[in-house]
């Protein structure tokens, strides 16, 4: 059996349902928060909780044995009744990724993995999706592939790319979290959305606005294109607080425009929203940590 790795979560930092769509996406891993499969003498209710899901899990494979034939489903039951559980630290129902991580430590374990599948991002992409379709119905693969390669990872027209970002200097943009102090659950924020989707008016809007804000968005973050970047992550968060509301917790919504209307600090959705963190930009973090401290709110740079 290979050896137990340490997966980090991951932050999709563009794309959020609108990679589903088409769209253009931008993760990165996050490694203060990470997890590993694991076995452990001492008992508790957390192991028992990860024990008992990681075998509902794999019932749902063997269901489906047909989806499944590059997971060796022999080896990871014998493990699970041996006490096997994921030892993770990544706050789940926060859009960090907990499921995705969970799915690349799996299949790093018990993959079948052959040199197609190593060597090409596209199909490791998929091969993954289809594992982490348990967990949110339909998913777009990219949180358990940037746990998995645990490098930042681009989506342009559907083609998928390793990149290296740079420390950041000075003058660049600064991401950090805020914690919202709520949970969310992905898939019924997915089914929230899909629900406003239905609204031709947004649908039109979220094709030819949103999106193309996000495509653009990715690029000028990319190329350091600060006067560009801060005018389109402005249009992306007015939208989002415009059109999408309904995600972000109403205790948090206040901040969200604050930060807007100022032009101090952008935050926007980080992952499917309703809870967990909020994905924040700002060229002066230091000014806006005390910006946040005013109202009880502290940041995590990321």
């Amino acid at each position: 059996m290979r050896k137990n790795k340490i997966f980090n979560s991951k932050i999709l930092v563009f794309g959020e349902y609108a990679v589903l769509y088409g769209s253009d996406a931008l993760a990165i891993p996050f490694n203060k928060f990470s997890g590993f499969l694991d076995f452990d003498a001492v008992d508790s209710s957390g192991q028992s909780e990860s024990n008992k899901k990681l075998g509902e899990y794999l019932a749902f494979l063997k269901r489906n044995h047909k989806r499944f034939g590059n997971i060796n489903l022999a080896a990871f039951e014998d493990d699970i009744k041996k006490g096997l559980y994921f030892n993770s630290s990544i706050p789940m129902n926060y859009g960090l990724g907990s499921s995705g991580a969970l799915v690349a430590a799996v299949f790093r374990k018990y993959g079948y993995i052959d040199k197609l599948i190593k060597n090409d991002l596209g199909e490791l992409r998929a091969v993954l999706q289809n594992l982490e379709s348990w967990f949110h119905g339909k998913s777009s693969g990219m949180d358990p592939l940037v746990s998995y390669l645990d490098k930042p990872l681009v989506v342009t027209s559907n083609r998928l790319e390793l990149v290296e970002l740079s420390e950041p200097e000075e003058d660049d943009f600064k991401m950090f979290l805020v914690d919202t102090q709520q949970e969310s659950s992905t898939g019924f924020q997915i089914r929230s959305f899909q629900q406003v989707l239905k609204n031709k008016i947004f649908y039109n809007l979220f094709l030819e606005k949103y999106i193309p804000y996000l495509n653009s968005a990715i690029t000028f973050y990319l190329e350091k294109n600060h006067i560009n970047f801060e005018s389109i992550i402005a249009d992306i968060v007015d939208f989002q607080y415009r059109f999408l509301k309904i995600l972000f917790p109403f205790e948090i919504r206040e901040l969200v425009k604050d930060g807007l209307d100022q032009r101090a600090y952008y935050m926007k959705l980080c992952g499917s929203g309703g809870g967990g963190y909020l994905l924040g930009f700002t060229q002066d973090i230091e000014k806006t940590r005390k910006l946040l401290a005013q109202k009880n709110v502290n940041l995590v740079e990321v």
